[in-house]
C-alpha cells in the first residue's frame, strides 16, 4: 500500500511541475517588460519607429468588471528610435487575467484627459516635427504573454509635402521657407479614447524641408493657405479656389511649378497614410494691390508739361528702360531725352548697370542729336556701389562719331540698409511723409539708382526744375507732404491725391505765396503683371 501511494504522489507532483509553462501565476508570465534591453514593445511611427528621445503615454487596466490590480495611469515610456521603449516595470494581474491597454505621442503631463494639442509653429527642425506629429493607439486587449507587444499607433493629423521645381527664369530655389498660412494649428484631444475636437489657434507654420504637420480642418475657399518666400524676398501663396478638407491620418503633397514671372502652377495629390483627393490650383504673388509707375508727368505753372518720364517693363515686372523727356525748358520750345536701359544680375534679380543715350535739345521740331552715350557697370559691396563708367561723348557739338571723345572712371555710393542714399534727395530738406504708397514702392529698383538717376540728372537743367522737387518728392516708399529748407522759414506744402489703392496719383504745391508758380506731378500707373 505505502508503494502505491508513493507512486500516486510521484504522479502527481510530475504533472504538477511539468504544468507550470502553462500556469498564468508564474513570475516569467507576470512581467509586462517595457524593457529597451528586451525588445519587447515596439510602436509604429512614420512607418519607421518612436523617434529616439522622444516619449509616449501608456494607459494599462486590467480587463475586468471588478479589478483586482490596479495601474498607475499615463504611464511614459521614451523610444529609442529602434522600436524599445524603457520606463518604470509593470506586470500582469497576479490572477491571470488580461490587461487593456491605450497609448499616445507625444507624452502629456497635465492631468486631464482632453487638452489642446499644439503643433510647433516652426517646424524647420525635425525634433519639432516629431513633437507635432499626434499619434494615437486604440485600446486592445493583451492576455499574459512572453511575447513582443507590439502598439500601433495611427496619426491623427494632416501631413503637408510640398515639392518646388523651378519653371519660367529660372528660380533660384535654394532655401526657399516655405510655410502654411491662415490655418489652425491647434485641436482638442482626448488621449483616452483618441477623439478629435475643435480647432483653434490660426497662425503661420514653417516647414522643415518641405515636410510639416497640421490639424485636420476645412480652409475656405479664397484663402492664402500656402506661402513659398524665395531668396529674393519675393512671396508666393497657394490660394485655395475651393474648400479644401484636410481630414486625419492624411498626407497632402502639393507639386508647384515655380515661375520667375510670378505665378507657379500646384498639383496636388494625397498619399502615404490614406488616399485622399486630388487637388489642382494656382500658387501666385497677391497680386491686388501692386502696381507700377507707367508715367510721372510734372507740369509747371502755366500748365505746360516741363518734365515726363515714361517706364516700360518685362513679363517679369523688372523695369527694362525709363525714358525721360524734358519738354519745356526755359521758356522755349526745347525737347531733351534720355533713355536708361538696364542690365541685371545672373538670377535676374538686382540691377548689376545701365546704358544711357542723351539726345540734345530738338529746337522748333528739328532732328534729335545722340550725343553722349555711357556703359556702366555696378559692383557692390556692404552698405555701397561702387559705378564703374565709360562716356562717349560728341567732340563737335553734333552727333556721336569717330571723333568722340572717351572718357572713363568710377565712383562709389554710400547708402543705407533700406538700399537709399543716406544723403536726403536735396541736401537742404527736411522732409515730412504720409504713410499711403509711393509710386516707387514695388519698383525693382533700388533707391539710390533712383535718386542717381532721376535726381542727379536733371539737377543741373536749370532754376526751372530745381523747384519743383518732381520725383525727388516720392523717391522712398511713401510721399512727401512738407518739405523745409533747413535753416531757412521757407517751406513748401503739398496737396496728394490717391486712388482707392492708397497709391499717390497727383501731387501739386505752391511756389509762393503769391500763387505765382504752381507746380503738379501726376502718375499713371500699369498693372503687376
Amino acid at each position: 500500500m505505502k508503494k502505491i501511494f508513493g507512486l500516486i504522489c510521484a504522479i502527481l507532483l510530475f504533472v504538477s511541475c511539468s504544468s507550470d509553462d502553462n500556469n498564468p501565476l508564474s513570475s516569467e508570465y507576470k512581467e509586462i517588460r517595457f524593457s529597451s534591453e528586451l525588445s519587447l514593445l515596439k510602436s509604429t511611427y512614420q512607418g519607421i519607429q518612436i523617434a529616439n528621445g522622444q516619449k509616449v503615454g501608456v494607459f494599462i487596466a486590467e480587463d475586468a468588471v471588478t479589478p483586482a490590480t490596479t495601474y498607475t495611469q499615463n504611464l511614459a515610456y521614451t523610444g529609442d528610435g529602434q522600436g524599445n521603449l524603457s520606463g518604470a516595470t509593470q506586470y500582469f494581474p497576479d490572477n491571470g487575467n488580461s490587461i487593456r491597454v491605450s497609448a499616445y505621442h507625444p507624452y502629456y503631463e497635465g492631468t486631464d484627459d482632453t487638452y489642446p494639442f499644439f503643433v510647433a509653429d516652426d517646424q524647420t527642425d525635425v525634433s519639432a516635427i516629431h513633437a507635432s506629429d499626434l499619434l494615437y493607439c486604440p485600446v486592445f486587449v493583451q492576455a499574459p504573454t512572453t511575447g513582443q507587444i507590439i502598439l500601433t499607433f495611427k496619426h491623427m493629423l494632416s501631413q503637408i509635402n510640398v515639392s518646388l521645381t523651378a519653371g519660367n527664369g529660372n528660380p533660384d530655389l535654394t532655401n526657399a521657407q516655405i510655410s502654411i498660412v491662415n490655418a489652425a494649428t491647434a485641436i482638442e484631444f482626448n488621449r483616452r479614447d483618441g477623439s478629435l475636437g475643435a480647432v483653434s489657434g490660426i497662425q503661420s507654420v514653417k516647414l522643415g524641408g518641405n515636410v510639416g504637420i497640421t490639424v485636420p480642418q476645412t480652409v475656405n475657399t479664397g484663402t492664402k493657405f500656402i506661402k513659398v518666400v524665395l531668396n529674393s524676398g519675393k512671396e508666393l501663396f497657394y490660394t485655395l479656389n475651393r474648400n479644401l478638407t484636410l481630414e486625419s491620418g492624411k498626407k497632402y503633397t502639393f507639386n508647384m511649378v515655380v515661375n520667375l514671372s510670378d505665378v507657379a502652377s500646384a498639383g496636388t495629390d494625397v498619399e502615404d497614410w490614406e488616399t485622399g483627393e486630388t487637388i489642382d490650383g494656382d500658387a501666385s504673388e497677391d497680386l491686388a494691390d501692386k502696381l507700377l509707375p507707367a508715367e510721372v508727368t510734372e507740369r509747371y505753372y502755366d500748365g505746360s508739361t516741363v518734365l515726363k518720364t515714361v517706364f516700360t517693363y518685362d513679363v517679369l515686372n523688372r523695369v527694362t528702360s525709363v525714358t525721360r523727356y524734358l519738354d519745356k525748358y526755359f521758356g522755349g520750345l526745347h525737347s531733351y531725352i534720355c533713355e536708361y536701359e538696364f542690365k541685371y544680375s545672373g538670377d535676374g534679380n538686382k540691377i548689376m548697370g545701365y546704358t544711357s543715350k542723351n539726345y540734345r535739345p530738338i529746337i522748333l521740331g528739328g532732328s534729335p542729336v545722340l550725343h553722349r552715350y555711357t556703359n556702366t557697370d555696378f559692383t557692390y559691396e556692404q552698405g555701397s556701389v561702387t559705378i564703374a563708367y565709360e562716356d562717349t561723348e560728341s567732340a563737335d557739338g553734333g552727333e556721336v562719331g569717330r571723333d568722340d571723345v572717351v572718357t572713363s572712371g568710377t565712383e562709389t555710393r554710400s547708402f543705407d540698409e533700406n538700399g537709399d542714399l543716406l544723403p536726403d534727395p536735396n541736401g537742404d530738406y527736411t522732409f515730412v511723409y504720409d504713410n499711403k504708397k509711393s509710386p516707387f514702392i514695388n519698383l525693382n529698383m533700388e533707391g539710390w539708382l533712383r535718386y542717381y538717376l532721376f535726381i542727379n540728372d536733371f539737377e543741373g537743367a536749370g532754376s526751372i526744375y530745381r523747384p519743383l522737387l518732381g520725383i525727388s518728392t516720392f523717391i522712398g516708399t511713401h510721399n512727401i507732404v512738407k518739405a523745409d529748407r533747413n535753416g531757412e522759414s521757407q517751406s513748401l506744402n503739398y496737396t496728394l491725391t490717391y486712388n482707392d489703392k492708397d497709391y499717390m496719383t497727383k501731387k501739386s504745391w505752391l511756389e509762393t505765396e503769391e500763387n505765382e508758380f504752381h507746380h503738379e506731378v501726376s502718375v499713371q500707373y500699369t498693372g503687376w503683371r
